[in-house]
C-alpha cells in the first residue's frame, strides 16, 4: 500500500512539473508570437499597478485627502458608471482607429489622471479625474481583448487563458507591493503607491508601442470555413 501510494504521488508530481513546464513554454511562445508575448508582459505590469491602486485607493482618499464615507461612495459610484461606459466606447472607437494606438492612449490617459490625483484638491475635479481613470481601465481591457482576438486567431482561447494568468499574477504582485506601503502608512508612502501605478501605465504604453497593429476587425474572428 505504501509503495503504491508513493508511486501515485510520484506520478502526480511528474505531471505537475510537466504542466508547469508546458505553461512556461506557452508563455515564452504564446499564440500570436512576439507581439502577443509583449502584450502579456504589458498586461502583467498594468495589473500590478491596478492591484496597488485597488488595495490602497480608499485608504488614500480617507487618510490623505480627508474625504468622508459619503464622498468616497460618490467617487466609487462615478467610477463604476464610467467603467461600464468604457467597454462599448472602446469597441466603437476600435472600428475606426487602430487598436494599438487606442490602447497606448488609454495607458497615457490613466498615467495623466493618476498623477493629477496627487495635486487635485477640489472634489468635483477629483470626481471627474477618478471617473476618467476607471473609464480608461475598462476601455484598455476591451482593447486588450480585441488585440488578443486578432493576433491569436483560432488559438485565441489559449491566449486568453494565458492573459488571465498574467493578469492574476499582476494583481497578486500589486497587492503585495501595496501591503508594504500600507504598513508604512505615511502620506509619502501613499503617494509612492500612486506613482508606482502611474509608472506601470507608462511602461505598459511603451511595451504596446513596440508591437505591431493586429489585423482584422471585431471582437470575435470566426475560424475559416465555418
Amino acid at each position: 500500500m505504501d509503495a503504491g501510494a508513493g508511486m501515485r504521488r510520484g506520478g502526480e508530481i511528474r505531471k505537475a512539473r510537466r504542466g508547469e513546464a508546458g505553461l512556461l513554454a506557452q508563455v515564452r511562445r504564446p499564440p500570436g508570437g512576439r507581439d502577443a508575448r509583449i502584450m502579456l508582459l504589458a498586461q502583467l505590469l498594468d495589473r500590478a499597478g491596478t492591484g496597488v491602486w485597488a488595495a490602497s485607493s480608499v485608504l488614500y482618499f480617507t487618510f490623505v485627502v480627508g474625504l468622508d464615507a459619503g464622498r468616497i461612495g460618490l467617487l466609487l459610484g462615478a467610477a463604476g458608471v464610467a467603467g461600464i461606459a468604457g467597454s462599448p466606447l472602446a469597441g466603437h472607437l476600435a472600428d475606426r482607429f487602430p487598436v494599438r494606438a487606442l490602447l497606448i492612449g488609454c495607458h497615457l490617459v490613466r498615467l495623466g489622471t493618476l498623477c493629477a490625483l496627487l495635486v487635485v484638491t477640489d472634489f468635483a475635479v477629483l470626481l471627474t479625474v477618478f471617473a476618467v481613470t476607471h473609464l480608461g481601465d475598462r476601455a484598455a481591457k476591451t482593447l486588450e481583448m480585441l488585440f488578443a482576438t486578432r493576433v491569436a486567431g483560432e488559438r485565441r482561447a489559449t491566449y486568453q487563458a494565458l492573459s488571465r494568468s498574467s493578469a492574476n499574477a499582476g494583481y497578486a504582485l500589486g497587492a503585495g507591493l501595496a501591503a508594504i506601503g500600507l504598513a508604512v502608512g505615511t502620506r509619502g508612502a501613499y503617494q509612492v503607491l500612486i506613482l508606482a501605478n502611474a509608472l506601470s501605465f507608462l511602461v505598459a504604453a511603451l511595451l504596446v508601442w513596440r508591437t505591431r497593429e493586429p489585423r482584422g476587425r471585431g471582437l470575435v474572428a470566426a475560424p475559416p470555413g465555418r
